[in-house]
């Protein structure tokens, strides 16, 4: 959305500066903005921002001042739940290929890595570890993120 709002604004200036006399300017401009706002999946986008609300749903309560362990422990059986389904859906969504930054902005395709990340099955974590390689490689994860995930695999039991 702040991506839509941000060429929006730029569409606007850039229409501002053009000649009025030669209208094709800015019709050329306006053209170059649709087309980067249609290339943005909004369908997907959608998705991404809901699974991102579930997976920080339960976490971000268990971190409150006086929570008991009984009231923590509850909380994670519903985040474990929802995880549950956050991978399935991420694991759908990936079928058709990691979503790049510029179908689906920054922030979603971190999306993709956070539920990943969360998952405590070493084996469902090394499933995936090529896929964040590749998206490493492709410019769309960052190396920092990918080492995180591999330190946090490392660290589990084998």
């Amino acid at each position: 959305m702040k991506r839509i709002l941000l060429l929006l604004f730029i569409s606007n200036c850039i229409a501002c500066q053009f000649d009025t006399k030669n209208p094709n300017q800015s019709n050329l401009a306006s053209t170059t903005i649709q087309n980067e706002v249609s290339a943005l999946d909004s369908s997907l986008i959608k998705e991404l921002q809901q699974i991102r609300a579930d997976d920080q749903k339960y976490r971000k309560q268990m971190y409150r001042q006086n929570i008991t362990p009984e009231e923590k422990e509850a909380l994670w059986e519903k985040q474990n739940h929802l995880d549950s389904i956050n991978l399935q859906k991420v694991n759908q969504i990936l079928q058709k290929g990691h979503p790049t930054t510029q179908s689906v902005g920054k922030e979603n395709t971190n999306t993709l890595w956070l539920v990943l990340h969360h998952q405590d099955n070493l084996e469902i974590r090394n499933q995936y570890l090529p896929i964040l390689e590749k998206a490493m490689q492709d410019g769309i994860l960052t190396e920092g993120a990918l080492k995180v995930y591999q330190k946090r695999s490392n660290g589990m039991k084998q």
